[in-house]
């Protein structure tokens, strides 16, 4: 209704457009408007709102298109954007909407944060896993299925190796190369 009144304020009818035109276009334009800057948990730029819609979109043709999930640089050729801009925008995504830590995990998930006092191990390790939580997206699929079959289902080194169609010495030398990459991004952090 707010929008309504502003475009009967701003409308001028020399310009040669009709009413009904010149309010579908601007109200459409302040309930996006008020949509990106209310909806969002936290407060993200505009740009990364809108970078982050178009991958969602982009990236869900692009899996219809190639029969699996597509990768960052296949949806930033497909959006013409850079690589950076879309991983700015999935981090941004996980924004929208927050879990709370008080949530209980889902079935099948793994909880990550107990009721635990600030300072003590137990605290920093639960902050560990919850910046892992931020990086593990970022990795591979085949990162992201080794790392989950060996900590998350207990899976031997081998099980993985004939699960993938590689080497035991082959998981084990990706899994250092996963695991030293991860360090460095949480130190970084």
């Amino acid at each position: 209704m707010l929008a309504l009144v502003k475009v009967s304020r701003r409308f001028d009818p020399s310009m040669g457009a009709s009413f009904s035109t010149y309010a579908t276009t601007s109200i459409l334009g302040e309930l996006k408007r008020h949509f990106r800057d209310h909806s969002w948990m936290m407060r993200v730029p505009r740009r990364t709102q809108e970078t982050y819609l178009a991958y969602k979109k982009g990236s869900e043709s692009l899996e219809q298109e190639l029969g699996r999930p597509a990768t960052v640089p296949e949806v930033a050729a497909h959006l013409g954007v850079g690589e950076e801009q879309i991983l700015e925008a999935m981090e941004a995504g996980r924004s929208f909407w927050p879990a709370s830590l008080d949530t209980p995990p889902a079935e099948g998930t793994y909880a990550l944060v107990d009721t635990l006092e600030a300072g003590t191990d137990e605290f920093n390790l639960a902050l560990d896993r919850q910046r892992l939580t931020e990086l593990l997206p970022a990795l591979e699929r085949r990162d992201q299925t080794i790392l989950g079959l060996l900590y998350f289902e207990g899976w031997t080194q081998q099980r993985v190796a004939d699960h993938i169609g590689v080497s035991q010495m082959q998981v084990s030398r990706l899994l250092q190369r996963i695991l030293v990459a991860l360090r460095a991004q949480l130190v970084e952090a």
